[in-house]
């Protein structure tokens, strides 16, 4: 009982840099009346999916159903890149009419702090899980690769303009578009480059995160 209140805190808090998001666009919407800037919004409905994943994976576990548990773990990671891919948005940050420039900073930051922090809240929720179900050293490994598949994903979802629904629904045009990368990896470098670099970020702000046991 004691972990699932301290859970729903540390969520609750999450979710804060999410509805500062939304506040900051809705008093744009009102003073422009423009919503070509919604797109913040709504990428910021899919980071939330994998933290929504990793929660129910967690629940699913505590019903002692960890075939459950470790699918939703598996579309937890599918979905990861959506957190920290909000980030990228930022190249579109330019100055507009109707607004002031200083204010679309304050909404594209607070965008990319909101799915970063969605982002390691979904991983941090989902370690818990791992934790039991496999010990953790194979928790370290597994979290290692999540952050820098994501890194992977914001690369494909940037400059290949692939989703993460698209694994799903077509499968095999993914794989065509993502093989070439690993057959010939010096030939795509670029998407090695932003795999690590965005990696590595995800990763930094993960590890930079108090743990709830850290307060």
């Amino acid at each position: 009982m004691q972990r699932a209140v301290e859970s729903l805190r540390v969520h609750a808090r999450a979710v804060l840099p999410f509805l500062f998001t939304a506040a900051l666009f809705i008093a744009r919407w009102q003073r422009t009346g423009s919503t070509r800037l919604g797109f913040l919004v709504f990428n910021l409905v899919l980071a939330a999916i994998p933290l929504g994943l990793a929660i129910a994976a967690s629940y699913a576990h505590r019903r002692q159903r960890n075939g459950i548990a470790i699918g939703l773990l598996a579309g937890c990671v599918l979905f990861l890149p959506n957190a920290p891919y909000v980030v990228t948005d930022l190249i579109h940050l330019r100055a507009r009419p109707g607004a002031p420039f200083w204010f679309d900073i304050a909404l594209f930051g607070s965008a990319a702090i909101a799915g970063v922090v969605l982002g390691v809240a979904a991983l941090r929720e989902a370690r818990e899980t791992l934790l039991v179900l496999f010990g953790p050293r194979v928790t370290f490994v597994l979290l290692g690769m999540a952050t820098f598949a994501s890194g992977f994903g914001i690369y494909l979802g940037r400059f290949v303009r692939l989703n993460s629904w698209d694994a799903v629904l077509h499968p095999r045009a993914v794989l065509s578009d993502v093989l070439p990368t690993f057959i010939d990896p010096l030939a795509h470098s670029k998407a090695w480059m932003v795999t690590l670099v965005f990696g590595a970020l995800f990763t930094v702000a993960y590890l930079a995160a108090p743990r709830p046991a850290d307060r």
